[in-house]
């Protein structure tokens, strides 16, 4: 499974989110990008006003492990403006 979800947010003086929304993105994902945004806690001192909004993508591919072991989870960003989560799990074979 892969999909997109944007969303933007807005900070507060202290460098929590305190609004959060959805602009577009595969229903069944929104939730997890909308929590993780949530968890997000920034430096207050590199906020320079409070109240903005910030716009932010998150990319999510659900993908299958070759062998068996621990699902592997990986997340790269150069910033919060573009976030990618690759999560893999094994399925052993069916018959």
């Amino acid at each position: 499974m892969t999909g997109t979800v944007k969303l933007w947010f807005s900070l507060d003086s202290s460098g929590d989110v305190t609004q959060t929304e959805v602009i577009s993105g595969h229903p069944v994902l929104r939730e997890a990008a909308l929590a993780c945004v949530q968890s997000w806690k920034f430096d207050p001192h590199s906020i320079t006003s409070t109240g903005k909004r910030y716009e932010t993508e998150f990319v999510y591919t659900l993908g299958v492990q070759e062998k068996e072991g621990h699902p592997k989870l990986t997340i790269s960003l150069a910033d919060f403006r573009h976030v990618e989560v690759i999560s893999e799990l094994y399925t052993g074979p069916i018959y």
